[in-house]
């Protein structure tokens, strides 16, 4: 067997690995495992998950460890050269080849615009803006959380509407009717239950599930919902600005991905309306990309730095 390489795209429940021939793109393996996110499992269990991903994959493959000849590995956290420093020695013990390791989201925008240069936005559980030079340099705005950042994402969103919808019984908000629902979306008999359920059992899908019931109801025109998705659109459109005027790039295309995005007709238009107003030169790509496609590029890339 000759050379081969593979990409992984390293998720809170599960990863996707792919190992493919070189030279070329064929496909010898592609399947799941467990977490390898250090914010969805111990660092210990990531490692052990990695090495059961990778392991398992070449077995399939029908190749050995010493048959690969390049990697990547994109996973939240790994921007920040701190949090790298584990998956660095443990692929330097582990493997004999090069390893790319990036964020997540990184490797969904070179899966999306199949290019290593361009802009990703992604609005989903959080939010995120990347840009990405010809060089490998990359910039970020926003992705720090929900407790300090995702603005415009679906938890922003769900934690707005309870803020704002427990503002308005009280006058100090817009009007609303979204209060009925959200108290039966998370199982409360009234408004003063929030208190307890969001201090001490916050979850951060279940508040960013609730993000669907406010953007229907912006569908139907409820003055508060339409409110928080219009704040919402900007919001993320300021995040694309933000990484755009930072890293200027020619022939810019952007990657817009995320539930938020994809799932929600209203928000959407919302957004690209004030994209093609703000950002006239972008060219826009909707409709999802695959980050796993895009890890497997990065990977490629390995091999002229070695």
């Amino acid at each position: 067997m000759s050379a081969c390489g593979f990409g992984i795209d390293g998720g809170g429940t599960r990863s996707r690995i792919k190992i493919f021939a070189l030279p070329g793109k064929e496909i010898l393996y592609q399947g799941e495992g467990g977490s390898t996110n250090i914010y969805g499992a111990e660092m210990k269990t990531v490692l052990a998950n990695l090495r059961q991903l990778i392991a398992q994959g070449c077995e399939r493959a029908g190749v050995s460890l010493r048959e690969l000849a390049c990697g990547c590995l994109g996973t939240a956290g790994l921007g920040r050269p701190k949090e790298r420093g584990p998956f660095e020695a443990f692929f330097q013990s582990y493997l004999q080849c090069p390893v790319k390791l990036c964020n997540d989201g990184e490797i969904l925008l070179v899966g999306s615009l199949e290019s290593t240069q361009g802009y990703c936005l992604i609005g989903g559980t959080g939010s995120l803006a990347l840009a990405r030079n010809a060089a490998g340099e990359v910039l970020r705005a926003g992705g720090l959380g929900y407790m300090i950042s995702d603005e415009g994402s679906a938890c922003w969103i769900g934690w707005e509407a309870v803020k704002r919808a427990l503002r308005s019984v009280e006058g100090r908000d817009l009007p609303t009717g979204m209060l009925p629902d959200l108290c039966a979306f998370f199982g409360v008999d009234q408004g003063d239950a929030f208190v307890p359920l969001f201090h001490h059992h916050f979850q951060k899908a279940q508040v960013a599930a609730s993000a669907a019931l406010v953007l229907q109801a912006a569908e139907a025109g409820d003055p508060l919902a339409l409110d928080i998705a219009e704040k919402a659109a900007g919001e993320l459109c300021a995040l694309l600005e933000s990484v755009v005027a930072r890293m200027p790039l020619e022939a810019p295309r952007a990657a817009l991905s995320g539930g938020v995005i994809e799932n929600s007709a209203f928000l959407r238009r919302e957004l690209m309306d004030l994209l093609h107003r703000r950002l006239p030169e972008l060219v826009l790509v909707t409709g999802g990309g695959d980050a796993l496609e895009g890890a497997c590029i990065l990977a490629r890339k390995m091999l002229s730095r070695s």
